[in-house]
């Protein structure tokens, strides 16, 4: 930032998305079960909007970290997850479905 580089050169993307491959295992703090590992990322000139994925154990956390003036309701993105997770399965495993109907 401090060469102003980013003001002459155009973007080249404008998301990021990055899987973080994590522990498979339970991990403990302090005797506490850790639930989550919520990925946080930056984003960094031009980039609208940075996705995270980290898996743990048998699932996968997402962490969405948007530039305010681009995606001011990123929250928004957040809730249509679940539904699109569906719509994808349904898409790809067409099968799973038909068998449990």
């Amino acid at each position: 930032s401090r060469s102003s580089l980013s003001d002459v050169l155009p973007p080249t993307a404008n998301i990021t998305v990055s899987n973080v491959p994590g522990p498979r295992q339970t991990l403990y703090a302090a005797g506490a079960e850790l639930l989550h590992i919520f990925p946080v990322s930056i984003s960094t000139h031009g980039i609208a909007l940075n996705i995270t994925v980290q898996s743990y154990r048998d699932q996968l956390d997402f962490g969405f970290i948007a530039g305010a003036n681009i995606i001011p309701h990123v929250q928004v993105l957040c809730d249509m997850l679940p539904e699109e997770f569906e719509l994808l399965e349904q898409a790809f495993a067409p099968e799973r479905q038909s068998a449990a109907g």
